[in-house]
């Protein structure tokens, strides 16, 4: 089953079943008075019918204005006419990306929404440092170390107490320089060593190769060694995270790679709630079972080059049921099913495009809320920071957490996902209202102060 969540997606399947209905008068006057709904609510949600063409089933707020549609004086000879510039109009009002959705969506979503808040630690003055999450972040190179930073200070912005970064040695002075909030652990060892004593040539047994310069040869033996190392180094800290997050500026050198191998593999031996992004899903490509485990617990978070190059890596071309050049929604769908089916039940996907797909192997959530039309680098790091807190939270051991993951049936890594894909476009759209063209990842940070106080506002003090 795929569900469509938010008021918008709730009202594409008013519009679709109007299309589809022999009954033109009831649903024509049906959208009109949802449309009329969402309209003086802004869009906030609209509650569905429970049963198709019975007018008991209208919500008391949907009622009176069917009536008055219907008094309006429509006849069966304007009907089409009037479908038609209804139809229009939704879709220009609410600018609606219309997808699948059985009866019940509005209320699935509503129930999430209250599971989401319900994982939020409360704050009080009872509290201790790393009570609210703990996040790890696996990631930063010499080239890339901006995209570590956004992943680890989003996580702090949402409300976990303590974020670690666990980079590159060469990257370790500069992100250190952005925040003096993160501990940065620079432990890995790779660019700085391979770039000095020359270059990693590939070989018929893959990319470990080996690595020479004016004669002397670091063969792949060597570079496990040394990738055991750095591994090690971050895994003997993983027992005091409640999440991680694996890939943001990770690069592609293939010690590093190695060392986030034997990371992946010992968070999935842990339990460890685990998000992969980026450079961190072609390890996935490359080694899938290391995701696999009776305890693991792994969202991935691919764009739709990164979801493309998984789909064309697991799934062989025999069993593929979607097109490399169909980009709707079902294809979207599709896509993330058969790439869940592949990497078995240890996995959620949160495949990210105009509409995110959040799948499990099992049944996919839509969020289509609107987000920001502008793009810029380092918002997928900030959704996987968001995320990350967000899955210590749904994973936290509270009774509330619990009540609140036990009670909404799905999972609590496909809860965290959902919320973080609709937080994360809410922000983007709160940053984008402020800086239009000229929003940036910082900017994005910035947001999800005002955003989270927005949605879950915070206790005031005690004095006031």
């Amino acid at each position: 089953t795929t569900i469509g969540i938010s008021a918008r997606s709730e009202l594409a399947q008013q519009v679709k079943a109007c299309e589809a209905s022999q009954d033109s008068g009831y649903w024509v006057s049906l959208l009109t008075a949802q449309l009329l709904t969402a309209r003086a609510r802004r869009s906030r949600s609209v509650r569905s019918l429970a049963a198709r063409g019975s007018p008991e089933a209208l919500t008391p707020i949907s009622l009176p204005k069917l009536a008055r549609a219907r008094m309006l004086g429509l006849t069966r000879r304007l009907l089409p006419a009037w479908a038609a510039l209804i139809l229009a109009q939704a879709r220009r009002a609410l600018s609606l990306t219309l997808a699948p959705a059985p009866p019940g969506a509005g209320r699935a979503g509503q129930d999430l929404e209250r599971a989401l808040h319900a994982i939020v630690p409360e704050l009080g003055g009872t509290r201790y440092k790393g009570q609210s999450g703990r996040v790890g972040v696996v990631g930063g190179s010499l080239e890339y170390t901006g995209a570590p930073f956004y992943a680890a200070i989003s996580a702090l912005k949402l409300g976990a107490d303590l974020s670690h970064v666990f980079c590159d040695e060469a990257a370790g002075t500069a992100i250190k320089g952005y925040s003096p909030e993160l501990i940065v652990h620079p432990v890995i060892r790779s660019s700085g060593v391979l770039e000095r004593e020359g270059k990693v040539l590939k070989t018929e047994q893959g990319s470990s190769g080996v690595l020479e310069r004016e004669g002397r040869a670091c063969d792949a033996d060597a570079i496990a060694v040394m990738a055991q190392a750095s591994a090690d180094a971050i895994i003997r800290w993983l027992g005091a995270l409640d999440a991680l997050v694996i890939g943001p500026g990770l690069g592609r050198n293939p010690a590093l790679l190695a060392a986030v191998a034997h990371v992946v593999r010992a968070a999935a031996e842990t339990g460890l709630p685990t998000v992969i992004d980026a450079d961190g899903l072609r390890v996935v490509m490359d080694q899938p079972e290391l995701v696999r485990g009776e305890q693991a617990v792994f969202v991935l978070t691919p764009n739709r080059a990164e979801l493309l190059r998984l789909y064309d890596r697991l799934v062989p071309a025999a069993e593929r049921t979607a097109e490399p050049d169909d980009d709707s929604s079902d294809a979207l769908v599709r896509r993330a099913a058969q790439v869940c089916a592949k990497l078995g039940p240890s996995v959620v996907l949160v495949a990210k495009g105009a509409v995110d797909v959040i799948h499990d192997g099992n049944s996919a959530l839509l969020v289509s809320d609107p987000g920001a039309p502008k793009r810029s680098g380092g918002q997928g790091d900030v959704l996987a920071g968001v995320l990350a807190s967000l899955l210590a939270w749904s994973h936290s051991t509270d009774d509330a957490a619990r009540a609140a993951t036990a009670g909404v049936g799905v999972s609590p890594a496909v809860l965290a996902a959902w919320g973080a894909a609709t937080l994360t476009r809410r922000i983007s759209r709160e940053a984008y209202r402020a800086h239009k063209r000229s929003m940036t990842a910082p900017d994005l940070v910035a947001a999800i102060a005002p955003v989270m106080e927005k949605w879950h506002p915070a206790p005031p003090l005690a004095s006031e």
